[in-house]
Order: C-alpha cells, then structure tokens, then sequence
C-alpha cells in the first residue's frame, strides 16, 4: 500500500508540474495559478493590475512597460514632473526629456 501511494504521490506531482508549466499547482485537475498566471492550464501572463491603465504588458519580460509620467510595477505611481508644486502640463509630449521611461 505504501508504495502504491507513492508512486501516486510522485504521479501527481509529475502532472502537476507539466500541466502548470510552473506556473502554479493541480490537484485532481482543479489549477491554482501562481500570481500573474491565468488560465486553464495557468500558461497566460497577465501583469499586476492591467498595468492600471497607465502602460502596457511586456509579456516577454513579464512587466509593465509605463506611460510617461507613470511608474510602479503596476504604473499605479503618478509622477510629478514639477516636483508638485507646479502645474504640470496637458501634453507629455510637449517636454520630451519627461517621455522617458523613469
């Protein structure tokens, strides 16, 4: 019986891993996916937070890539391009040494 169980044990954990590809735990075909993993299978990235709106998902570097202006793992931190004191301009575009990625 005990062998029977771990030949079970090491079945299961074999499976696990191949239909996660590491990307999160199966137990009896029920996925629990690793934070930013979805799917069926947990094989789609997906960043934190839709990048708030404010930036896009590198899925290859598995990171936001932030709008000007904005900056976070999940580009949630505005940024104040005149220290907060001023008032900060309509257009980013209008002062390209800000359009940098910070």
């Amino acid at each position: 019986m005990q062998h029977i169980l771990q030949k079970i044990r090491h079945d299961v954990t074999r499976l696990t891993v191949h239909s996660t590809q590491g990307n999160g735990e199966c137990v009896l075909g029920e996925c629990v996916c690793n934070e930013g993993y979805t799917g069926p299978d947990c094989a789609d990235f997906s960043c934190k937070n839709a990048c708030s709106g404010h930036g896009s998902c590198n899925e290859a570097l598995k990171r936001c890539e932030c709008a000007p202006w904005y900056t976070g793992d999940d580009c949630s931190v505005g940024l104040c391009p005149f220290g907060c004191s001023g008032a900060a301009p309509t257009v980013a575009s209008d002062y390209p040494d800000l359009n940098r990625r910070i």
